[in-house]
């Protein structure tokens, strides 16, 4: 999974998978939106579904960290 962006929420952090959810095609950011180039879809920071087609919003992963190592953790 490549992450794009990370979220803070209430200590925890976050990260968002770039991959549109209608057809998964690469997201780009610009505005503070989350952008699919392939067919309009928008995204919020968060990863909400602002404008479709795209009807589901972007997946999401919680990060943690100890001392040595950064941990993605899957849904």
């Amino acid at each position: 999974i490549r992450v794009l962006h990370e979220v803070v929420r209430r200590q925890r952090w976050r990260c968002i998978e770039d991959r549109g959810t209608h057809k998964g095609c690469e997201l780009s950011i610009g505005g503070g939106i989350f952008n699919c180039p392939c067919h309009g879809s928008e995204f919020d920071p968060s990863g909400r579904v602002l404008e479709g087609p795209a009807e589901e919003n972007l997946k999401s992963f919680e990060i943690t960290a100890d001392n040595e190592n950064i941990y993605v953790h899957g849904s």
